[in-house]
């Protein structure tokens, strides 16, 4: 229903959203329906990713080297919630982004980083979880404080150096096509990009 509700909100501006380049421009209507999802969306996964934490800091039986991934994944949604959220609503209730480039800069470069933390952890969780169905005996050998550690910290050090073209002037950050959220440019053709 929402997303019927959504279609028609865009198919009613659609003549008079389209840009020179044939891209649909959301109008307002759509761009604060936009707001007001991911602020729901942040609330919850602020709380949700708030309580997992609590569940993990309070019992002893989670605080298990083979749950730290999950801890990171909880940490980073959490931080993502907490920067992409607050000002994608502002945006999208202003219509406009009204943080300038260096907003975009440090929004994208930071959503980056936490977007491929997140789905390496998923990947070394899946590792994690094929190890031990394929060698459960060496998996527990192998699954130490330290070396959970390490792949956790890996996860945000590849994700940053991921990011770090973008900011260092290798191609660049630009709001997506709805304005009031920041992506790469992936669609440069410029030899650099």
């Amino acid at each position: 229903n929402i997303s019927m509700c959504l279609g028609s909100l865009i198919e009613d501006s659609r003549e008079a959203n389209v840009s020179g380049a044939g891209i649909v421009e959301p109008s307002a209507k759509a761009q604060t329906v936009f707001g007001v999802l991911i602020l729901l969306a942040g609330l919850t996964g602020v709380l949700g990713n708030g309580l997992a934490l609590q569940a993990f800091y309070a019992c002893k039986a989670l605080r298990k080297p083979k749950h730290y991934l999950v801890v990171n994944l909880s940490i980073t949604d959490g931080l993502l919630c907490v920067v992409f959220c607050p000002v994608t609503v502002w945006a999208s209730f202003a219509h406009s982004w009204t943080f300038g480039k260096p907003g975009l800069d440090m929004i994208g470069f930071s959503v980056g980083v936490m977007v491929i933390v997140l789905m390496t952890t998923q990947l070394a969780i899946a590792v994690q979880r094929l190890a031990v169905s394929i060698k459960p005996l060496q998996a527990a050998v192998y699954i130490t404080h330290g070396r959970v550690l390490l792949t956790a910290a890996t996860t945000w050090i590849y994700s940053a150096l991921l990011m770090l073209p973008p900011l260092l002037g290798w191609n660049r950050f630009i709001l997506d096509h709805s304005g009031v959220s920041v992506t790469f440019d992936y669609l440069a053709r410029d030899d650099l990009s």
